[in-house]
């Protein structure tokens, strides 16, 4: 999706076939999340995306980093490098701790 309107249109096009939906995390799914889980809601589709606030605006589920947790761990590498160690000296990090949030609310409109 490049354009709000490429969401109405994507859901437009769903076929009548289509049990459930993954959203892929972008900038605009991300931005757009409560908009996306209130299309996946109107039509009684099990949905799942990344960020947090999907679950929280009606979404099924969200699955994700926790981004509280790697926004502490940035912190402690800044604070690395401004006591003097290279940047080139510290470690690549992958996230290390993931969140899972089920709306137990979306799950029982399901049912």
């Amino acid at each position: 999706m490049r354009k709000l309107d490429d969401i109405d249109s994507a859901f437009a096009a769903l076929r009548p076939q289509t049990q459930a939906l993954i959203i892929l995390p972008s900038p605009m799914t991300w931005a757009q999340s409560p908009r996306l889980a209130k299309l996946a809601k109107e039509r009684r589709l099990p949905a799942a995306s990344m960020p947090d606030l999907f679950a929280e605006s009606g979404g099924m589920l969200s699955y994700g980093p926790d981004f509280v947790s790697d926004n502490e761990r940035c912190a402690m590498l800044v604070a690395r490098v401004l006591r003097g160690v290279k940047v080139g000296d510290l470690p690549i990090e992958r996230p290390a701790k993931f969140q899972l949030i089920i709306n137990s609310r979306r799950l029982e409109h399901l049912a």
